[in-house]
């Protein structure tokens, strides 16, 4: 259905309003409004977890990046990833995990390096770029 349809429909069932009495511009930016604000709503509200696959991974030593595969496999036995919504870190075996923040445009300016050593492991920060998510602090142990 294109929008001449669904402004025709929309005129048939608000008793036949003529196109003096409201433009087809003002009907169609209206329905772009309403598609938006339906759009706004559903992101709002979906919940993130529902269906949520767990990618685990191991930490290496002195590693900060690792890819992680967006396509799964011919067999379906490996579910791709499409959308990261949590990351959590366990920098010590014997310590637990830590929830880690989405590297924010405050740190933007901060080079990789200095991120990788300044970053304590309590509050770690990640971002994403193409197929990998980079962590900070850079691992000093590795732990499976």
């Amino acid at each position: 259905m294109n929008a001449q349809q669904i402004i025709a429909t929309w005129r048939t069932r608000c008793q036949n309003v003529t196109t003096q009495e409201f433009s087809d511009s003002n009907a169609l930016n209206l329905a772009n409004i309403a598609y938006q604000l339906t759009i706004g709503t559903l992101r709002s509200r979906v919940n993130e977890d529902f269906g949520a696959d767990l990618f685990v991974r191991g930490l290496i030593a002195g590693q900060s990046e690792y890819s992680f595969d967006t396509r799964g496999d011919d067999a379906n036995l490996r579910t791709p990833i499409n959308k990261v919504t949590k990351v959590a870190l366990k920098y010590k075996e014997d310590s637990g995990y830590h929830f880690a923040d989405v590297f924010s445009t405050s740190t933007q300016e901060e080079d990789d390096t200095k991120l990788a050593t300044s970053v304590p492991a309590s509050s770690p920060l990640y971002k994403i770029s193409d197929y990998s998510i980079s962590i900070y602090p850079t691992p000093t142990e590795t732990v499976a």
